[in-house]
């Protein structure tokens, strides 16, 4: 249906008022955001902000001493706004922290501006403002996409809002697809307001639209969703501690109050329990790796910054203290107590070596049902600026400038490769990640994801954002990566939110006390069905590579390829 009356696409406009509109999109889209207006968010209110987008980025600068410039900045800024909101709950790890990552993206949604402008300016008046402000969404969540930490963390995308509306798209072709099928609502919206386009070219754009808001809806889920008829049974305990109970109560006492919680609910359980699962960092034990022991033996020591060894070489000393803390808590105490036949895993810090220096990272630790502890799975994207430094903090200054703002020195070391745990030799096979890791489907499929896994195992501390939103997005890239990878996720969290989601991105069990899913203390039982065949995969995983190829070189060839119309705009009713 056209409009009453058409926009002037060509009219320009100036940085105040790009800068207006902008604020009003992202408004729109950080209200669309999980847990922000309602828990899973809103599909509807991401697709009119993204119109909003593509309608203001492709009209013209407007007349001042630098008119690009000034719009480049005004876009920049207004996204920084957007995105800052969207991880405002950063605020409670370190004051205005949640400006890093707005200015990153930003940054990337003002260089999508500039693309989706030159981009309709070389396809002419009548067809260029719908092309070029597809192609401006569709380059913003590519970028954010592709390039994440540190830039500016590609962490809340458009398929994660209102994530029902997408469910069968995305094994098909993940947030990509969606992306696509946004961009293609954006042209025509703007199409359609413009009045101004070829009749094909609009009916391309709205068909392409209405096929992927119908796949979103209808399309069967592909072999690799379903499930089969074993089942693994696992128990996840959520102790309820606050970030300041984590970090400064007495760590004996801490690990024997969630001992005593795990204990008090295998006593409840009405079927054996396969797997114990605690969260991130609430073993409270140091553990270490046989290369970093035989190298503190060797004489290797850690940099004087490394909080849990300090300074003075005291590497080989505390290394013998962890292990007689380890064997004393874990394998004469906690291990002997769970019925037979039941493993345990739980999130930890560790050590390890590194480029040939002692180094920790964030780590999954799991023991077998026989007490044989696996080899550990480790954190892959660490958080900027609040678990790595990238490499400064071997520079004096930076280490005494955060360590005044945050109070310790970030120097975690990321794995290379997302580990794959196993409860028995050729038994279940569990893909292990880390809190951050849950946002990013690289390291679930393609090459950087584990290969043959039965579910994803997702150990998480969010007490840090107390009870806001982030917790709701959490869930949502949960989901979602549940759609993408054909495999059920379960996660277990400190204080929230514990859940399991099955392999049709359905949330089928969530921890909750009275009504509260997040800051309380509980256990929750996840007996969840295992695929049929753990070596399908979906075929989004075929065809993520050649997909994301395949869209940019459709940027690349709208940017430089013009095709142009000779049909005259309609007139303009101003």
């Amino acid at each position: 249906m056209r409009s009453a009356t058409r926009v002037d696409f060509s009219a320009p406009l100036d940085a105040r008022a790009r800068f207006a509109r902008l604020f009003g999109a992202w408004t729109l889209f950080f209200l669309a955001s999980p847990g922000v207006l309602s828990d899973d968010g809103s599909a509807l209110l991401a697709v009119v902000g993204a119109i909003a987008f593509g309608l203001t980025v492709i009209r013209p600068v407007g007349r001042s001493r630098r008119p690009g410039r000034a719009a480049f900045v005004a876009e920049w800024l207004a996204a920084c706004y957007g995105f800052s909101a969207q991880m405002i709950w950063i605020w409670h790890v370190v004051p205005f922290g949640f400006l890093y990552p707005g200015l990153g993206q930003g940054l990337y949604a003002a260089l999508s501006g500039w693309l989706a402008r030159r981009i309709a300016a070389r396809h002419g008046p009548a067809i260029g403002p719908a092309i070029g402000a597809a192609a401006g969404v569709l380059a913003l969540e590519l970028l954010r996409t592709l390039f994440v930490t540190p830039f500016g963390l590609g962490w809340q995308r458009l398929a994660h809002c209102g994530l029902d509306a997408w469910a069968g798209l995305l094994p098909w072709l993940g947030i990509e697809g969606v992306t696509l099928t946004v961009a293609a609502l954006v042209g025509a919206a703007v199409a359609d307001a413009g009045r101004g386009a070829r009749r094909r070219v609009t009916i391309g754009i709205v068909g392409l639209a209405l096929l992927g808001l119908a796949a979103g809806r209808w399309a069967p889920l592909p072999a690799a969703n379903a499930a089969g008829d074993d089942e693994l049974t696992l128990l996840l305990v959520q102790p309820g501690f606050s970030q300041e109970r984590k970090r400064s109560d007495d760590a004996e006492a801490n690990f024997r109050a969630s001992f005593r919680q795990t204990l008090d609910a295998l006593e409840r359980v009405e079927r054996p329990v396969d797997l114990v699962v605690w969260g991130e960092s609430m073993l409270y034990v140091p553990l270490t790796t046989p290369a970093a022991r035989a190298a503190v033996k060797a004489g290797v020591t850690a940099p004087d910054w490394v909080a849990a060894l300090g300074p003075g070489g005291r590497a080989r000393e505390l290394f013998a203290l962890f292990r007689q803390r380890e064997r004393a808590w874990v394998e004469r105490q906690l291990l002997p107590a769970l019925p037979e036949g039941t493993a345990f895993a739980s999130g930890a810090e560790a050590f390890d070596v590194v480029d040939g220096q002692i180094r920790s990272r964030n780590v999954i630790a799991l023991w077998r049902a026989d007490g044989e502890r696996q080899p550990l799975a480790a954190k892959r994207l660490l958080v900027p600026f609040a678990e790595t430094l990238y490499g400064f903090e071997a520079v004096d200054l930076v280490r005494h400038v955060v360590r005044g703002v945050a109070g310790y020195v970030p120097d975690f070391q990321p794995a290379r490769e997302t580990a794959v745990l196993e409860l028995a030799p050729g038994g279940p096979r569990i893909g292990a990640t880390v809190c951050f890791d849950n946002a990013f489907e690289s390291l679930y499929v393609g090459a950087g994801g584990p290969a043959g896994v039965d579910l994803h195992l997702v150990v998480s501390n969010e007490a840090w954002y107390r009870n806001a939103f982030e917790m709701d997005q959490m869930i949502a890239f949960t989901r979602a990566l549940a759609l993408i990878t054909g495999r059920p996720f379960a996660r277990a969290t400190n204080s929230g939110v514990t859940a399991w989601i099955d392999a049709e991105g359905q949330v089928r069990g969530r921890l909750e006390v009275d009504g509260q899913d997040r800051g309380v203390a509980g256990t929750l039982t996840a007996t969840v069905p295992l695929p049929a065949d753990r070596t399908v995969r979906t075929p989004y995983e075929h065809l993520r590579t050649p997909l994301r190829l395949a869209l940019l070189a459709l940027l690349a060839v709208l940017l430089w390829v013009p095709v142009r119309t000779t049909r005259d705009p309609a007139p303009v009713v101003r």
